[in-house]
């Protein structure tokens, strides 16, 4: 004999599983949505390929935040053509969301905090994660006379926080260097 099979049950237990499923989802997901963060900016004067919208940032390679934003100067602070900053409106924008790490009580004592930090050398640079080509923002403390820091005119509309050269760059810039001055020397006449 066969049993007649009971939609009704098979149905509303479904139904229950997958009302319990999104439940946990919209839990789990919600803490993130009630976290404090802080928004800030940064420039890059070169290609910041690899990094996309949602790449992590991470301090001495703990996860912080992530990026947000990424754009020219230009699409958000608008220049005229004939005005010194039209020159700088090259520079990559980049804003990022921060986790309230420090948990400040309000938003002057972590500007002090962050400037306080900056002053001590903390910069953003560009990293690449192995041979992947995929970028993430690092920040990190740097010798500060290491580092020229960006120029521009402008009254940034968040708090900024200076970039460095990422090593990808620096090893650029060494290489061509080191082979100027190649070019330059007499090879012949040493050997």
């Amino acid at each position: 004999m066969s049993k007649k099979t009971n939609f009704y049950k098979i149905g509303l237990f479904v139904i229950s599983g997958m009302t319990v499923l999104i439940l946990l989802i919209i839990i789990l997901g919600a803490r993130s949505m009630f976290e404090k963060k802080y928004v800030v900016e940064t420039y890059f004067d070169e290609s910041v390929q690899g990094l996309d919208i949602g790449s992590p940032v991470k301090f001495r390679g703990v996860s912080i935040g992530n990026v947000t934003e990424i754009t020219f100067v230009q699409d958000k602070y608008k220049f005229k053509t004939n005005s010194k900053a039209f020159e700088q409106a090259r520079y990559v924008l980049v804003r990022i969301a921060l986790k309230d790490l420090f948990h400040f009580e309000d938003n002057k004592q972590s500007r002090q905090k962050l400037q306080s930090m900056i002053n001590q050398g903390l910069r953003v640079k560009i990293t690449t994660k192995g041979l992947t080509g995929q970028a993430y923002l690092e920040l990190d403390y740097i010798s500060i006379g290491e580092n020229d820091d960006l120029s521009f005119s402008w009254k940034p509309e968040v708090f900024y926080i200076p970039s460095t050269k990422s090593t990808f760059t620096k090893i650029g810039a060494s290489i061509d260097e080191f082979v100027k001055k190649l070019d330059k020397s007499n090879i012949q006449d040493m050997l």
